[in-house]
């Protein structure tokens, strides 16, 4: 908010939008009130970003996290790894989603087969930033093949 704030002193007639902002607006579109948070993140701020969210009235129920503080590590972990993380921590009953929190994941080329596979909405930072960057723009956010987000 103050980001905003002050962006705003200078261009007041911008729209603007952060990883979080874009996360809260995608789950929101998407009705996602309970979700799996998978983070590259080492715990600390793990738990930083679950109190984020539940003050923010998204339930985490499930937290997993490849617990890494190199971000040149992060970039360099697999699709394969993200899918089978996110297949254990979407499988659960008490979510209706899954977000992955880290702009250094691959995810959004994968999200719609992802979805098919565990049944529910994925999202994730940058995934998110694409589609209200373009809502925002007000441009036609529905894209085929980015799974259930760009659906909607």
């Amino acid at each position: 908010d103050q980001v905003f704030a002050e962006m705003a002193k200078s261009r007041p007639d911008s729209k603007y939008t952060t990883p979080v902002a874009a996360a809260f607006a995608a789950l929101g579109q998407l009705k996602a009130r309970r979700i799996a948070l998978l983070t590259a993140y080492r715990d600390d701020i793990n738990q930083r970003f679950r109190a984020f969210f539940e003050d923010n009235g998204v339930e985490v129920p499930v937290l997993g996290s490849f617990n890494e503080e190199d971000d040149t590590v992060v970039a360099r972990i697999t699709p394969e790894s993200v899918r089978k993380a996110v297949f254990e921590l979407g499988r659960h009953d008490s979510v209706d989603a899954v977000f992955v929190s880290c702009t250094s994941l691959r995810v959004a080329e994968h999200v719609a087969a992802w979805e098919a596979e565990i049944g529910k909405p994925v999202t994730s930072s940058n995934h998110a930033m694409g589609w209200h960057c373009l809502k925002l723009a007000g441009l036609e956010t529905a894209k085929p093949g980015f799974g259930r987000l760009f659906s909607s």
